[in-house]
């Protein structure tokens, strides 16, 4: 009797592992999508207030963005008005997916963010 207890408190175990695994991925994915989906609001968001209506004014606006002094700047500035997320990432949150890579490149029509 008391080993069959034990074996449904093990299949017990064993499915709630599963949905706790389960819970996990679907948050991470969120949390993903969340961040894609802010990086999309942002890119639209600056290409409209700057007058980047077609694809070459897009592609001349990343060009001005690119450089290593602009880069810098926006994360210093960045850097210095966020909270230190520095644990969170150690967290063994996943990288971004071939997923997220294949969004941002067709959202940069084809090329690489």
């Amino acid at each position: 009797m008391a080993t069959k207890k034990i074996a449904e408190m093990e299949a017990q175990r064993r499915k709630l592992d599963r949905e706790i695994k389960a819970a996990k991925r679907a948050e991470a994915k969120r949390q993903r999508e969340a961040l894609l989906s802010a990086r999309q609001a942002l890119g639209v968001w600056l290409a409209e207030s700057v007058g980047a209506d077609t694809p070459e004014a897009v592609a001349r606006l990343r060009e001005a963005l690119s450089t290593g002094q602009v880069q810098a700047h926006l994360a210093a500035k960045v850097a210095a008005e966020s909270p230190d997320t520095s644990a969170q990432d150690d967290d063994a949150q996943p990288s971004e997916s071939s997923d997220t890579e294949e969004h941002r490149s067709e959202a940069y029509g084809g090329r690489d963010a």
